[in-house]
C-alpha cells in the first residue's frame, strides 16, 4: 500500500512536470502552423519509457545521426517520451493525449518515429485524434509484437526477430552442465509480454533446466537472489526497465550492478549489453536497427511512399562473447559454438610489448656477443702470447743450440785442422829435401781444399750464396741435388721458367720452407721418393713438396707444437702467405706454400 501511494504521489507530480514539458512542446510546434512548405521537416520521436532506457536508448542516437546523413535538407527532430506507459495509469496517458493533440494542431509533423512497443501501442490508439495523416516508421518492433499491433497503411515497420530459444541454447553449448537459469526482465506491461514468450519458447527446456523468474522481484531482491544461485547456474538477462516496485532503472547501471553481484554467468540478447556485464550470447544490435530506421525515414520524407517500403527484418548476430568474463568464468574458447566472434580480447605481454621485448633482446643479444667476443678474444690473446713466448724460447734455444754446433763444428774439427796444418807447415821448414818438401805441400794442399769445403758446408747451411747470385730455382734444384746424394733419398724437381724477379723476403722463405720440409722428409719419414714443385698461378707462388714416407698425424703434431712445423707457419705469415699441411699416417705428407708476388720483369743486365 505505501508503495502505491508513492506511485500514485509520484504520479501527480509527475504530470505537472509532463505538462510543463508539452506546453513547451507546443510552443516550439505552434511556430510550425505558420510555418512555409519550404522549411525543415518536423520528425516526432516517440520513446517508450524514456531516452535512457535500454535497449532503445541507443536506437535513437543511431537513428538522429543517421537521419542527419541521409538527408540532404535540413530538419528538426523533436524526442517526447510516453511517460504514461510507465506507469500505466489511464488518466496520465489521456492527458498526455491531450497535449500531443495541441501539439499536432494546426500544422502536424511531417513524421511520427514511435520506437518499441509501448510507444507503438500508444500511437496506434490515439494517431487518429493526432495526426491520421501523417505516416509513421515503427521501430524496435519484435515480429510477436507486431501481431498484436497491425500497422496502418500508411505506417512502416522496422523490425527485429529475436530468437529466444537462442538464448537457451547458447547457455547450454557454452556451459553443458547448467540446470538452472535465472531469468531477469523487469514488470512493466512490455516486460511481462517479453516474460510471457520466454515461458512459451523455452517449455521443451523445462525437462532439462529450471528456470527462476525474478520479475516479480524489486532490483535489489534480484541482486540478491543472483548472488546466492546454486551451482551449475546461469543468468539470462532480458531488459529492466521498471521492476516490481515501480522504480525504473537505466542501463548500463542496473546491468553492471547485477553481474557484479552475480555468482554465475550473464548471457544477454542485445549487443549493446556487451562490455557492461554480460559474457555474451547471440545478440541483436539496437544501435544498427537505429540506423535502420534512420535510413526509412529518409526516403519517407524525401518523399517515397511508404507502401513501396518493405524493410527486411533484423536477426541476431552470430554468437559474440567477452574475452574478459569469458576468462573470469574459466570458459575456454574452445567450448563456444564455431564462428563465435571474440571482443574485448586484450593483447597478452608479448603482443603489447613486442617491439620493446625485442628491442631489448636485440640490446641483450648484442651486449652478449660483445662480452663474448671480447672474453674469447681475451682467450686468444692469451693463447697467442704464450705461444709467442713458447716458440720465442724455442727459437732462441734453437738458435743457441744451431751457434753451439757450429762452434763445436770449428772447433773440433776446422780448429784442429788448422792446427795440424800449422804444424806440418813448421815441419815442411825444417826439411831440406826437396821432395819431401813437395810432398807435404802437396799432401798440405789437400787439407786446404777439404777446410775449405767444410767452411764453404757452413756457410751454405747459415745463408746459401747461391740465393743471391743464381735466384731461386737454381737454388732449390741445387740443394735438392745435394741433399738427394747425401741422403740416398731420390728427390725429384720440377719448376716453371720463372723469368721475373722474386722479392727477397719470398725467395728467402721459400729456399727455408723446402729445406725444413726436404729435412723432415729424410730425418723422419723413411720415404724412398720426394718430391719438390715451384709453380707460378695467378700472381702466387706455390711450392708444393711430397713424399711417399710413412707419414704423420697434422693435428697431433700441431698440439706437440714442433718447432719445424712451427718455423714454416711463421715464415708463411711473414710474408702474408698460407701453409697448408696434409698427411696421413703410411701414406705420406704434402706440404704445400702459398705466397702472394708483385712480379717485376728481370732487370736487364750491365752493357746489354
Amino acid at each position: 500500500m505505501r508503495a502505491r501511494a508513492r506511485c500514485v504521489k509520484g504520479c501527480r507530480s509527475r504530470c505537472a512536470r509532463l505538462a510543463a514539458r508539452a506546453a513547451g512542446i507546443a510552443c516550439s510546434l505552434a511556430a510550425v502552423a505558420t510555418a512555409t512548405a519550404g522549411e525543415p521537416k518536423q520528425v516526432l520521436i516517440l520513446d517508450s519509457f524514456g531516452r535512457d532506457f535500454a535497449p532503445w536508448s541507443y536506437s535513437a542516437p543511431a537513428l538522429k545521426s543517421e537521419l542527419a546523413r541521409q538527408l540532404a535538407a535540413p530538419v528538426e527532430i523533436h524526442e517526447v517520451s510516453v511517460e504514461a506507459a510507465r506507469w500505466g495509469a489511464e488518466a496520465v496517458e489521456a492527458a498526455f493525449a491531450h497535449y500531443l493533440q495541441a501539439l499536432c494542431q494546426p500544422r502536424g509533423p511531417d513524421l511520427v518515429v514511435p520506437i518499441g512497443g509501448q510507444a507503438a501501442r500508444f500511437w496506434g490508439e490515439h494517431r487518429q485524434h493526432l495526426a491520421p495523416s501523417t505516416p509513421s516508421v515503427m521501430a524496435g518492433l519484435d515480429r510477436r509484437l507486431v501481431q498484436t499491433l497491425p500497422p496502418a497503411a500508411n505506417d512502416v515497420v522496422v523490425g527485429f526477430d529475436i530468437d529466444l530459444a537462442a538464448l537457451v541454447d547458447i547457455i547450454l553449448q557454452v556451459l553443458p552442465l547448467t540446470t538452472n537459469v535465472a531469468v531477469v526482465f523487469g514488470d512493466s506491461p512490455l516486460e511481462r509480454f517479453w516474460v510471457a514468450q520466454c515461458r512459451k519458447e523455452w517449455a521443451p527446456f523445462t525437462n532439462r533446466i529450471r528456470f527462476t523468474w525474478l520479475n516479480k522481484l524489486p532490483f535489489d531482491e534480484m541482486c540478491r537472489r543472483g548472488s546466492a544461485l546454486p551451482p551449475r547456474s546461469a543468468i539470462g538477462y532480458g531488459f529492466l526497465a521498471i521492476d516490481a516496485a515501480g522504480v525504473p532503472h537505466m542501463e548500463p547501471e542496473a546491468l553492471s550492478r547485477l553481474c557484479a553481484a552475480a555468482n554465475a554467468p550473464v548471457f544477454g540478447v542485445c549487443e549493446e549489453q556487451l562490455g557492461h556485464g554480460i559474457i555474451g550470447g547471440r545478440l541483436f544490435s539496437s544501435s544498427a536497427l537505429g540506423r535502420a530506421t534512420g535510413r526509412v525515414a529518409a526516403r519517407i520524407l524525401q518523399g517515397e511512399p511508404p507502401a513501396t517500403i518493405s524493410p527486411p527484418v533484423a536477426g541476431v548476430g552470430p554468437p559474440t562473447f567477452d574475452w574478459r568474463l569469458l576468462h573470469r568464468w574459466r570458459i575456454r574458447e574452445s567450448q563456444l559454438p564455431p564462428g563465435s566472434v571474440i571482443r574485448f580480447r586484450q593483447p597478452s605481454l608479448w603482443e603489447r610489448y613486442r617491439w620493446r621485448i625485442l628491442a631489448v633482446v636485440a640490446i641483450m643479444a648484442a651486449q652478449g656477443a660483445t662480452i663474448a667476443g671480447l672474453v674469447l678474444q681475451r682467450v686468444w690473446r692469451r693463447r697467442a702470447e704464450t705461444s709467442a713466448c713458447e716458440v720465442s724460447g724455442r727459437l732462441i734455444t734453437a738458435q743457441e743450440e744451431e751457434r753451439r754446433r757450429i762452434a763445436r763444428d770449428l772447433h773440433d774439427d776446422t780448429n784442429q785442422r788448422l792446427a795440424l796444418l800449422s804444424l806440418e807447415l813448421d815441419l815442411a821448414a825444417r826439411t831440406e829435401s826437396p821432395s819431401e818438401i813437395a810432398a807435404k805441400l802437396e799432401t798440405m794442399a789437400g787439407q786446404v781444399r777439404d777446410l775449405s769445403s767444410e767452411v764453404h758446408k757452413l756457410s751454405s747451411q747459415l745463408h746459401p750464396a747461391k740465393l743471391d747470385q743464381l735466384g731461386l730455382v737454381t737454388a732449390a734444384r741445387t740443394f735438392c741435388s745435394e741433399l738427394s746424394a747425401q741422403s740416398g733419398l731420390r728427390i725429384g724437381f720440377a719448376h716453371d721458367d720463372i723469368n721475373h724477379e722474386l722479392p727477397a723476403e719470398v725467395v728467402l722463405c721459400v729456399y727455408r720452407v723446402l729445406q725444413e720440409a726436404l729435412g723432415n722428409t729424410v730425418r723422419h719419414s723413411h720415404a724412398t721418393e720426394a718430391r719438390a714443385e715451384l709453380r707460378m698461378t695467378n700472381q702466387h707462388l706455390r711450392l708444393t713438396v711430397s713424399d711417399n714416407g710413412r707419414g704423420f698425424d697434422p693435428v697431433q703434431a700441431r698440439r706437440a707444437r714442433r718447432l719445424g712445423l712451427l718455423s714454416m707457419e711463421e715464415r708463411a705469415r711473414l710474408v702474408h702467405g698460407s701453409l697448408d699441411i696434409r698427411a696421413e699416417p703410411g701414406r705420406g705428407a704434402v706440404v704445400r706454400l702459398t705466397v702472394p708476388v708483385s712480379l717485376r720483369p728481370p732487370a736487364p743486365k750491365e752493357g746489354v
